[in-house]
């Protein structure tokens, strides 16, 4: 005669042990709504939520959807209209295609400009990343209070956006060096780098409230040393530091936050100090990369 209580019993038993999260070797890869993800090099970066970068497979939270940018947008971004992705390559008019997104024709056309601004420069080959335009009404990011640093360190500039294009796309900036704007879809390592490091990219960690120091000294010269001072007295800011070539006219140094900018030919060590004291981690994204 069959053991019906024995039956139900065994079949619980094999319930139980499918649904062990032990018995899956280990996380089943899901991320809570709007999450931070690790990215592999003991950071985080926000991911799946409105404004934050597409989770890898391309995909985001409950209505919302990766644009070609590589960002979580509404539904209701209607393809064709400003802002939003092109329709097979196409815009509605006036609109133009530029990176994939639809934006109004002609707005990267430089006007010139004072010591701030320059010719638009690029970091790389490639396709046409678009240009950057100030956005309407920003303003630039807060600082920080610093009692030994009466005085504010830097230029505040306009916001450029912060749209993401493919890696080695050409880039247009309004400012020279830029501070904000479109960029490439990775950030670099914090620290100094021996190789260039191509602005696309290092406009990301500003995005993510880093701290930037440029020179133009290929060949090195003395005053590197004062930067790498900068980087050793302050261990827990996030500050990269990299060979700039394309930086313009007298000033072969430049120190940069998120909409910030200090340019100089001799580097100061108790400015700069105050620079990255008042202006680390004031940006769009406040996840450390």
């Amino acid at each position: 005669m069959v053991d019906v209580r024995a039956l139900v019993l065994g079949a619980v038993l094999m319930l139980a042990a499918c649904f062990d999260p032990s018995s899956a070797g280990g996380d089943s890869g899901l991320t809570a709504a709007g999450t931070t993800t690790s990215t592999g090099g003991g950071g985080e970066t926000c991911m799946g939520a409105a404004g934050c970068d597409c989770y890898p497979n391309s995909t985001c939270d409950t209505d919302l959807e990766c644009d070609p940018s590589g960002r979580c947008v509404p539904h209701e971004c209607t393809a064709g209209t400003a802002g939003c992705p092109c329709i097979e390559g196409a815009c509605l008019d006036p609109l133009v295609c530029e990176a994939q997104l639809c934006v109004p024709s002609g707005a990267g056309e430089s006007s010139g400009g004072n010591d701030s601004t320059g010719d638009a420069s690029s970091s790389g080959g490639g396709s046409e990343g678009g240009p950057s335009t100030c956005d309407p009404g920003s303003e630039p990011s807060g600082i920080s209070t610093v009692d030994v640093c009466p005085d504010v360190v830097g230029a505040p500039l306009c916001s450029e956006g912060a749209e993401h294009v493919a890696q080695d796309s050409v880039i247009d900036w309004l400012h020279d060096p830029p501070a904000s704007g479109t960029h490439y879809p990775t950030w670099e390592t914090w620290g100094e780098h021996s190789e260039v490091v191509p602005r696309g990219n290092w406009v990301h960690n500003l995005e993510h409230g880093g701290i930037v120091l440029l020179h133009r000294c290929p060949d090195g010269c003395p005053e590197l040393d004062t930067l790498r001072m900068v980087i050793a007295m302050r261990p827990d800011l996030r500050i990269l530091m990299t060979l700039d070539p394309l930086l313009p006219g007298d000033d072969r140094f430049a120190a940069l936050s998120w909409t910030w900018s200090l340019r100089f030919d001799s580097p100061d060590l108790a400015q700069l100090l105050c620079f990255a004291d008042q202006h680390e981690n004031h940006a769009p994204e406040d996840v450390f990369p």
